[in-house]
């Protein structure tokens, strides 16, 4: 029996133990003839155990055993890299699932239908030759008002109610295809908190009953852009579709009004359903200015048989990098003394040819109150619409 240094430690042991009682290095498996004669045939004799400490057959076992360590501890971290890899993917799509960016299409071809008066509403059919969503812009050349479709397989539709009480409606509208938006599909999953208020309002005349919902959303993502939904009802005749919000950091707010139920219909059970989102451009305060600065002032109008209060807020604003497109903004009104309607809400504008006016309507309840002492508007970001020409869905930045 001979005494050897251990190779991984250098603890003396004897040449005929199996593990060395320090560090349990294999010792016996590397100092067998028969590992020697299947690793490169080394001649491994009485003298050399005895002299195992030499320079080749030392190193030689030492790289055996790091080439081991490598492969073992090296495959670990390999595998443990791609499941956090693969965690942080799974972790980023599931927690927001958006971004900053739409996806890129190419429109060749929007056309417009002939308005149709079918059950109830005036339907305008929108066909395209890009069967992936996205949101066309539709103008009424007669007003110059804009309608925003949501277009899924090429179709989309605008549909509006009216009331039927014999007389002619005439629908006033005479509409084209100016553009439209590119965005991305989104799911319940982007959003984070659905909150919802419900008003009723019984039309005694009419013999019907209209809601309106107010909803406010959290998206798990603090983006800007605009937000499409549909609200399914569970009376099917008041399930409405293409309605959309203003979403500012994150947070949306929007109304949607469910007409022609049943004369004093309560408690109504709806579901909110994210199906696309528009992202925006922030908006920086030196790229815009103001032309005419925000006034205010209380003013009073009439919705069927009530009467509101309400207030207007009225400014302009030049952005000369921008031809086409929207302004999203969010405000807030509050009379000091009352505190009337004091929580924050978000709108949008239409851009022509460089500048647009913001133009706030708002109700509130209340007696009339001409001292409107603090008032606030944000112009927060901005988006660009594609000509349908361009084929290109690629948003503009302001330099």
């Amino acid at each position: 029996m001979s005494k050897i240094n251990c190779p991984e430690c250098g603890f003396p042991i004897s040449d005929n133990v199996k593990k060395c009682p320090k560090c349990k290095f294999p010792v016996g498996k590397f100092t067998s003839p028969e590992y020697f004669a299947d690793n490169n045939n080394y001649d491994f004799t009485g003298s050399a155990i005895g002299d195992f400490g030499s320079e080749v057959t030392y190193s030689y076992i030492r790289k055996t055993m790091l080439g081991k360590k490598i492969l073992r501890y090296g495959g670990i971290a390999i595998i443990a890299l791609v499941v956090v890899a693969a965690a942080i993917i799974f972790l980023i799509n599931f927690d927001t699932g958006m971004s900053n960016k739409g996806d890129i299409l190419d429109i060749q071809e929007l056309s417009v239908g002939r308005i149709m008066r079918l059950n109830g509403k005036y339907v305008i059919k929108i066909t395209s030759n890009e069967t992936r969503p996205f949101v066309s812009i539709i103008r009424d050349t007669k007003n110059g008002a804009y309608s925003y479709v949501y277009m899924e397989q090429g179709s989309g539709e605008i549909n509006y109610e009216f009331i039927d009480d014999g007389e002619d409606n005439d629908a006033g509208e005479s509409p084209e295809a100016v553009g439209y938006f590119s965005g991305y599909s989104v799911t319940e999953k982007n959003i984070d908190n659905v909150s919802s208020e419900y008003k009723y309002y019984d039309y005694l005349q009419r013999a019907y009953t209209a809601c309106t919902i107010d909803y406010e959303i959290t998206l798990k993502s603090k983006l800007n852009g605009i937000l499409f939904y549909d609200v399914e009802c569970d009376n099917e005749h008041t399930s409405t579709s293409n309605k959309y919000m203003v979403v500012i950091d994150g947070i949306g707010r929007g109304s949607c009004i469910l007409n022609s139920m049943a004369y004093r219909t309560r408690d109504i059970e709806t579901e909110f359903k994210p199906i696309y989102f528009i992202p925006a451009t922030q908006l920086e305060k030196n790229t815009y200015k103001l032309s005419r600065e925000f006034t205010a002032r209380f003013t009073d109008y009439y919705d069927f048989e009530n009467k509101y209060l309400g207030y207007n807020i009225y400014g302009e604003i030049d952005i000369p990098d921008i031809d086409e497109g929207l302004v999203l903004y969010k405000y807030s009104l509050e009379n000091k003394e009352n505190r009337i309607n004091e929580e924050e809400k978000n709108g949008m504008t239409n851009i022509e040819d460089g500048s647009c006016a913001v133009n706030i309507n708002d109700s509130v309840m209340g007696e009339d109150n001409s001292d409107l002492t603090d008032y606030c508007v944000n112009i927060c970001a901005y988006v660009v619409w594609n000509d349908i020409s361009s084929g290109s869905g690629k948003s503009k930045d302001i330099k």
